[in-house]
This record gives C-alpha cells, sequence and structure tokens, in this order.
C-alpha cells in the first residue's frame, strides 16, 4: 500500500507547497515505510494525479498549460536546476490559487 498525499482541492495546495519548499530532497517521514518515502519520481507522478483533480473549472489550453508547467519542472528538477523547478512550481501555484487572477490560467 503507497500513501496518498493528494486527495482534494486543499490536498493539493499543501503538497504543491511541501514541493516548493522541498523539492528535490524531500524530508523523511517517520510514518511511511521506506518504500513509501518522497522521492523525486514519485513527488511528481502525485502532483500530476492531484493535478487533475483541481483543474475542472479551467478550460483545456489553461489545464495544457498547467501540465507543461509541471513536466517543465520535473525536467529542471531532473537535470539539476532547484531555482527553476521551484519558480515553476510557483507559477503553478500562483496559476492555480484562487484569490490569483492571471490571465492565461482561466
Amino acid at each position: 500500500m503507497t500513501h496518498t498525499w493528494v486527495y482534494d482541492k486543499e490536498s493539493f495546495f499543501d503538497f504543491l507547497g511541501l514541493m516548493i519548499v522541498h523539492a528535490p530532497e524531500f524530508p523523511e517521514e517517520d510514518f511511511l515505510e521506506p518504500h513509501e518515502q518522497l522521492n523525486l519520481e514519485s513527488a511528481f507522478e502525485e502532483l500530476r494525479k492531484g493535478l487533475a483533480i483541481v483543474t475542472g473549472l479551467h478550460t483545456e489550453i489553461a489545464i495544457g498549460a498547467m501540465n507543461d508547467l509541471v513536466a517543465q519542472a520535473y525536467s529542471c528538477f531532473d537535470r539539476g536546476d532547484e531555482t527553476q523547478g521551484t519558480r515553476l512550481l510557483q507559477d503553478l501555484d500562483e496559476c492555480l490559487h484562487p484569490t490569483k487572477h492571471l490571465v492565461w490560467c482561466h
């Protein structure tokens, strides 16, 4: 059994915040088994699954742009560019956060 981090909109934003702060090196959680600990791949897999939960009110173009942000952020972290990867995750947060009003996200 694996731990599910994202199960609704609130947990998605919590998880996105965790990624912004900790990616690509996540803290070890004492309540998780070793195979359940977050790593870059499992964290982005969870982020992609969670994105499907929170994008229901967005257009297909905006959803595509958000998926592109996730893919670009993963690529940055994978090649060691933590600064740009974090910026892209912050862009995703701004795009999705209900109090933000970025035209290209609506």
